[in-house]
């Protein structure tokens, strides 16, 4: 990971990290998935924790601080259980990190760097992160549904990854 933060998102690089982190949150969300469709609880809490995880670094890397959870989450709770709805879910998030994705237009090879429409890339990467933000909490059991559980389980991974990376796993 590059040393200097915030990176600017602006520059090829920057730009180069974080369409691989937007990569990762949906492998991730697509583990979870496959975890859903297997009925695996555990394995499906495990998944969206990776994703939270890596979209998060995504804000990390920029350094955008602009995220309130307790005023921007969604109202609405997804029933889960329903195959389709799913789908639609995952399809959503995933469509709005492809667009926001899409405004970051600059390549190694580019003579000619182009700005990005940072309004347009965060107001994207914002929408797809609350409607993870809704999966996970959905996936919650009612005892559970709420943001100390969210924030627990971003921790819990967080521990997890630091413990793979001191034991060189």
């Amino acid at each position: 990971m590059p040393s200097n933060w915030p990176m600017d998102i602006n520059t090829c690089e920057t730009q180069t990290w974080v369409k691989d982190f937007i990569w990762r949150v949906v492998e991730e969300l697509m583990e979870f998935y496959e975890a859903f469709v297997e009925e695996d609880r555990d394995h499906k809490i495990d998944e969206l924790s990776d994703a939270l995880h890596f979209f998060t670094e995504i804000y990390v890397i920029l350094g955008y601080d602009s995220i309130l959870l307790d005023n921007e989450i969604n109202q609405i709770k997804w029933s889960l259980s329903d195959n389709n709805k799913i789908v639609i879910i995952l399809f959503n998030i995933i469509y709005e990190l492809g667009m926001a994705s899409n405004a970051l237009k600059n390549r190694k090879w580019k003579k000619n760097q182009v700005l990005v429409d940072q309004k347009e890339f965060y107001e994207r990467l914002n929408i797809a992160y609350f409607h993870l933000i809704d999966l996970i909490l959905s996936s919650f059991t009612e005892k559970e549904n709420n943001k100390e559980s969210l924030l627990n389980l971003y921790h819990l991974k967080n521990k997890v990854n630091q413990f793979r990376i001191r034991s060189e796993y």
